[in-house]
């Protein structure tokens, strides 16, 4: 990639991984660079198996999950070291910010398309989707949007389904925001959504013989199950294919190791991952190429 200048020696790089003690065991104070998760650096970290003094920069992974206090365990640890944050979601759906991250004031609107007054972290450097459709070659080979439209105003209230009229819909939804979130989760407004992600997931399956897999973001653990119910249910070819995970069931061991559950749909026997934004980022699977919300 030609990042060194010319006649430098490239860094002596070790990869810590967690099935192999051999890859880090003997290793780990003659590299340059050290790579591994944050779990694995966390363990490092408590056993005092490496030293701060002998750490001089961090560098910072899809760093919107560094508000967690595994992290800080870490940044408090190296406390001396420089710190560089990459990531490619400025914002947190949960609005904690970041720690050692300067923020402006900007406006936003909220789900009602109401003005609010939001924070959002000031970046050194920003690199956008529009700047990487114009390198030549294009990192980005295809990206394709498909919408699907719910019946937004026949909504689902203790088991039965009621239409309301547009203006009395927005009316209600003002006055009461914790209904509003609640009908979010009624089936009339996710299968229309499902309908489509999975006929297109079917399609490039059925065209291409490659395995090829769906991310569904949830909005909550119990909307997650619900999602993933409903996948079942409606669509049988997707029967024992579909896997809900988050935050009750681990993505990864202590040891940094993908979950059981995790490495079944790695190897194909997952068609589908529901989730409420464990794996919304940071997570990498070749054949994923369906995404819906």
């Amino acid at each position: 990639m030609k990042v060194l200048p010319s006649g430098v020696v490239p860094p002596r790089i070790v990869e810590l991984d967690a099935s192999n003690f051999n890859s880090y065991a003997y290793t780990l104070h003659q590299a340059d660079m050290l790579v591994g998760n944050r779990q694995f650096l966390v363990n490092l970290v408590q056993r005092g198996d490496i030293q701060p003094e002998t750490v001089g920069a961090i560098i910072c992974d899809e760093a919107h999950f560094s508000a967690a206090a595994s992290y800080r365990t870490i940044f408090n640890y190296f406390k001396d070291s420089p710190i560089a944050y990459f990531t490619g979601s400025k914002f947190r759906s949960d609005s904690q910010s970041l720690p050692y991250i300067r923020y402006e004031e900007v406006e936003d609107a909220d789900e009602l398309g109401k003005r609010a007054i939001g924070y959002a972290p000031v970046a050194d450097y920003e690199f956008t989707v529009q700047d990487a459709w114009q390198l030549n070659p294009a990192p980005i080979k295809k990206l394709t949007y498909k919408e699907a439209t719910s019946t937004a105003f026949l909504v689902e209230e203790d088991g039965r389904e009621i239409e309301y009229e547009p203006e009395e819909f927005i009316l209600k939804a003002q006055r009461d925001r914790a209904w509003f979130r609640q009908i979010l989760l009624a089936d009339s407004f996710c299968l229309p959504v499902l309908e489509m992600a999975v006929q297109i997931l079917l399609a490039k399956r059925s065209a291409t013989g490659q395995p090829h897999a769906m991310l569904v973001r949830a909005l909550n653990i119990p909307h997650t199950h619900r999602v993933a119910k409903l996948l079942e249910e409606n669509f049988p070819s997707l029967q024992g294919k579909v896997l809900a995970i988050h935050s009750e069931h681990e993505q990864h061991d202590l040891a940094g190791r993908a979950s059981v559950l995790l490495e079944k749909f790695l190897a194909g026997e997952y068609w589908v991952v529901v989730h409420c934004g464990m794996l919304g980022v940071g997570f990498d699977h070749k054949w994923i190429s369906v995404s819906c919300c």
